[in-house]
């Protein structure tokens, strides 16, 4: 299979059935998947928000400094569970911006339809990694809430905007010049980075709650420049 490269020159190397989930079902022409609706992805995200809002009890009052490892030790499993989401986003950047350029090969241009739509796939509740973060039980004490809150940052910034975006990508590899998904393709570009904020922010509060304590970022990495 052939790599494509990043707009940058980063080498990005080619799926394989270990990163993306190996195949969906996919929608009768002309409707959208399930985990694109607006009703369901409504509805999925509320159920996260609940969710990731139940705490564990302790057996006994937890300092700054156990809370803050506890914290940690979530964001390392959000991590793991949102790595295979921003690979795809990052290379469906890339893949977008040689599309853009008129740098793919022949062959590369036959692979594009079904790696978007893999990539799509990925940052969507069809990916079992997405449900996982809202089983994540959540510790409780001081940053229980801003705890939730950055889930529930992360998890719009999945699937919501991500998949929006790869979507638009999709339409406009499809369409070159369609207007609409090009205006949606800058929209999502605002939300990837207004939600990666909302996510990073609450990380903040939660160090704040537990005295200054160090609890790193969720790995978002920063909207790509449509």
């Amino acid at each position: 299979m052939s790599t494509f490269f990043s707009p940058r020159g980063a080498t990005l190397p080619p799926l394989t059935p270990e990163t993306i989930p190996d195949s969906f079902a996919q929608p009768e022409s002309g409707k959208k998947p399930w985990y694109r609706r607006g009703w369901f992805l409504i509805l999925v995200v509320a159920v996260v928000v609940v969710g990731a809002s139940v705490v564990a009890d302790l057996p006994h009052r937890a300092t700054n400094a156990e809370l803050a490892a506890q914290a940690t030790t979530l964001v390392k499993s959000v991590d793991g569970d949102i790595r295979t989401c921003t690979y795809s986003l990052q290379q469906s950047d890339a893949i977008f911006a040689r599309h853009v350029a008129g740098t793919l090969t022949a062959s590369q241009k036959s692979q594009v339809p079904n790696l978007l739509s893999q990539n799509e796939q990925a940052c969507s509740f069809a990916n079992q990694a997405v449900v996982n973060i809202g089983t994540i039980t959540i510790p409780s004490g001081n940053a229980g809430v801003d705890l939730s809150n950055m889930i529930t940052g992360v998890e719009l910034w999945m699937t919501s905007d991500a998949v929006a975006a790869i979507s638009d990508m999709e339409l406009l590899i499809e369409r070159p010049g369609d207007a609409k998904a090009q205006t949606g393709l800058r929209h999502q570009e605002a939300q990837l980075t207004k939600d990666r904020a909302k996510a990073d922010g609450a990380i903040r509060a939660v160090r704040a709650a537990l005295g200054g304590a160090h609890v790193p970022d969720p790995a978002l990495p920063p909207s790509p420049r449509f």
